[in-house]
């Protein structure tokens, strides 16, 4: 019997893509394979439909974007020609993507799933098509447990139907269905030598890193079908890489941030707050409220920065950059006890504006309350690059720099933003920067007050009285 909770998730999924109530009928079991291997397994919710004025039913279910992912993908199909059984609406989800007709015999990169040792893992292929698309091949690398020599290479027969086509620029293909490799291998990612396997670099790491978050992207891109969820992934995708490689003291969420003031901000899309000093207000399913003191960085996720999205997202990071921050107490040698500003960050998927477009679009929107150290750190394209304020001293070269305020440097010194093209490494520059305002950022377990003095709330009864430094005459009961 289906979970209630799970019922009712799948209820709302079907409300807010279809826009009326359902029931819940019954549960049915789909294995869809190809050629013996598994293309999707999975328990479909069979739902009668009411008030919709073109289906009886519907089918839905959910789905984790990757193995361990904590986000709930939902897919409710309805039951319309030529959908007519919960097995055709998985197809149709599966098959959803953009058509294309490939070239026979040419080599193209496919992301696909494998099941190795009963864990769904993301890895690397090559892929070839026969006869304009009517047949197609992964090429997979895998190592014998024992083997040596050259890397052996096993050919599986995969179904088109399955092949979604992308715009990323590391592969061509992400591939929905799975495959199986078999217990005696151990699995080769991409053309990469022997070597790398075992001795992985940063710069492989980070480059597999960039691949899985662009075929997630794509994932939620293509088949999410409401624009809200969809973003909502982009979101998921980008707090659930921050989790896995930020240092244990710091926490990924979203929510809202509240000074001591007060004042509270809008819904943030991903929030990086001291995890160890920071009280939590409230949870619920919208997000936390986390005080602004602990908060270290922001992000608002795009999933293509255009003019518009731009400046939204510079607007919503002047918001939070104008909430308070509770000054730092003197120190006795007058040297700042660590970094309190926050590190604004919009982060996005793609981009077709031009480095010199988005330059001057973040200068524009630049204003007396809002000068640039009180604006955004850093803008991040996946693949491409990433814009960082500078700091030039004369006679120097820009360097990157967190700028939070007016410090002390000599006349001539420049400040701006400046654009990196770093191409696939753009996740390993994005995580070197925020990690680079991290490391300084201050120790403080924010107190919200008390606020007793003075109100005309409060009853008080003295119970005694200090008569010494070190003596207190209690009095008698009345």
């Amino acid at each position: 019997m289906a979970n209630p909770d799970y019922i009712t998730r799948l209820k709302k999924a079907i409300r807010d893509l279809h826009g009326c109530d359902s029931e819940h009928v019954e549960t049915v079991s789909v294995h869809e394979q190809f050629r013996g291997q598994t293309a999707w397994r999975g328990e479909v919710e069979v739902f009668k439909m009411q008030g919709h004025p073109r289906a009886a039913r519907c089918y839905a279910w959910s789905s984790r974007l990757e193995s361990g992912g904590t986000k709930e993908q939902f897919f409710a199909v309805l039951q319309s020609p030529p959908i007519a059984t919960a097995a055709d609406a998985v197809r149709a989800s599966i098959s959803s993507g953009t058509r294309f007709k490939p070239q026979a015999g040419k080599i193209y990169k496919a992301v696909a799933f494998a099941l190795e040792r009963d864990k769904n893992i993301l890895m690397e292929a090559d892929l070839i098509f026969e006869q304009e698309g009517a047949r197609a091949y992964l090429v997979l690398e895998w190592w014998p447990n024992t083997g040596k020599g050259d890397v052996p290479k096993n050919t599986v027969e995969i179904d088109p139907a399955y092949l979604q086509k992308v715009s990323g620029q590391q592969f061509d293909f992400f591939y929905r269905g799975q495959i199986s490799i078999p217990q005696s291998c151990t699995r080769q990612v991409g053309q990469s030598s022997r070597l790398s396997m075992n001795h992985p670099t940063r710069e492989s790491i980070f480059r597999d890193a960039a691949k899985t978050m662009r075929a997630a992207f794509e994932d939620a891109r293509n088949n999410v079908p409401h624009r809200g969820e969809a973003g909502g992934e982009g979101e998921e995708i980008v707090r659930r890489f921050l989790s896995q490689h930020l240092p244990k003291r710091f926490a990924v969420t979203n929510g809202f941030v509240i000074d001591r003031e007060d004042k509270i901000s809008g819904h943030t899309d991903v929030i990086v707050y001291d995890a160890h000093n920071c009280p939590v207000y409230r949870t619920s399913e919208r997000g936390m409220i986390l005080p602004n003191d602990n908060v270290a960085s922001v992000i608002e996720v795009k999933f293509q920065l255009t003019t518009t999205t731009l400046d939204v997202g510079i607007a919503k990071m002047h918001e939070l950059r104008n909430l308070a921050k509770t000054p730092f107490p003197p120190s006795p040698d007058d040297m700042p006890l660590g970094l309190k500003g926050t590190y604004g960050v919009i982060f996005a998927f793609e981009s077709s504006l031009k480095p010199e477009t988005v330059m001057e679009r973040w200068r524009s929107k630049l204003t007396d309350r809002n000068p640039l150290h009180q604006s955004l750190s850093l803008i991040v394209v996946l693949d491409k690059g990433v814009f960082t304020t500078f700091v030039r001293l004369p006679g120097r070269g820009p360097a990157p720099a967190v700028i939070h305020g007016v410090s002390q440097h000599a006349p001539g010194t420049s400040v701006g933003v400046m654009y990196y093209d770093t191409g696939d490494m753009a996740l390993d520059v994005f995580l070197r920067l925020l990690l680079a305002h991290l490391t300084f950022f201050r120790h403080r377990v924010d107190h919200p007050g008390f606020g007793f003095t003075g109100s005309d709330r409060v009853m008080a009864v003295e119970f005694g009285q200090y008569v010494s430094p070190s003596e207190i005459r209690y009095s008698q009961r009345a």
